[in-house]
């Protein structure tokens, strides 16, 4: 199934932009109605609590527990599309961004792994997957010299935040391992539930891609950014994957355990 959710996430996002392209709107439509009906299938084949996301949103409905069906269904379809769409533009952006400050994938294992943590965190800040938000005020403020009053909508720029000379020295400058404050999962009550998982999914993700292609490098100077305004992802990025990573040296004794005489024809890891 996650071929065809990916082909459907990637229909449906432009319609959560600002400003789509009206040639967007059909297949961002189709695609959500098969969406929603994959997830309504999903909540009809799980037992409530059963310890799945599906089952825990399911054991929510009905009249005393207060969520509807309907609800638990859009429940479920936010959390696959906000946990796919994000994770993959993150995972993507940070292979970009290691390898044009001119590093090497293969850095993130000589430096230990919690430097990948660092990555992770460095590219959230300056090439965040959500550029912006929209909230409400709830009180009277200024704010950069206007008075903004109770009850008027805000779009407040994430991705501006995030490079706030005042809170970062070069702060267009890709630099893992600063000290970040960045604001890419929100603030407050409406902190992204999925930070953690996001976090973890991505540095794993870097991790793998670094033990199998240290040496991964760029192929094209000017990667092919999706044409979206909100949603910050790679659509397009040609990479060489340089010479191989040379194959764990085997334990003595492993070969004759396998099967094949030390130094002979036996079996290859």
């Amino acid at each position: 199934d996650q071929v065809e959710f990916s082909r459907w996430i990637r229909a449906m996002t432009p319609l959560l932009d600002p400003a789509p392209h009206p040639a967007l709107y059909p297949p961002g439509i189709q695609a959500t109605s098969e969406a929603a009906a994959y997830v309504e299938g999903l909540l009809r084949n799980v037992r409530p609590g059963d310890g799945s996301v599906a089952g825990t949103l399911l054991e929510a409905t009905g009249e005393e527990r207060g969520l509807t069906q309907k609800e638990a269904s859009s429940a479920l379809l936010l959390l696959l599309l906000a946990g796919q769409e994000t994770a993959t533009n993150l995972i993507g952006t940070a292979v970009h961004m290691l390898l044009s400050s001119g590093q090497s994938l293969g850095s993130l294992l000589e430096q230990g792994e919690g430097h990948a943590g660092d990555v992770i965190e460095e590219v959230l800040r300056l090439g965040a997957p959500i550029q912006a938000v929209a909230r409400t005020a709830t009180a009277d403020m200024k704010l950069g010299g206007r008075t903004i009053r109770s009850g008027e909508g805000l779009i407040v720029i994430l991705g501006a935040t995030n490079v706030d000379p005042r809170e970062y020295p070069d702060p267009l400058g890709f630099k893992a391992g600063r000290r970040v404050n960045h604001l890419s999962f929100g603030h407050g009550p409406h902190y992204c539930l999925g930070a953690p998982l996001a976090r973890l999914e991505s540095r794993l993700a870097l991790l793998a891609l670094a033990r199998a292609f240290p040496n991964l490098s760029i192929a094209e100077p000017d990667p092919v950014f999706r044409p979206l305004i909100n949603f910050r992802g790679l659509q397009r990025l040609l990479v060489s994957p340089g010479p191989a990573a040379p194959s764990p040296a085997p334990t003595p004794g492993a070969e004759a355990a396998a099967g094949g005489p030390p130094g002979g024809g036996g079996p290859r890891r």
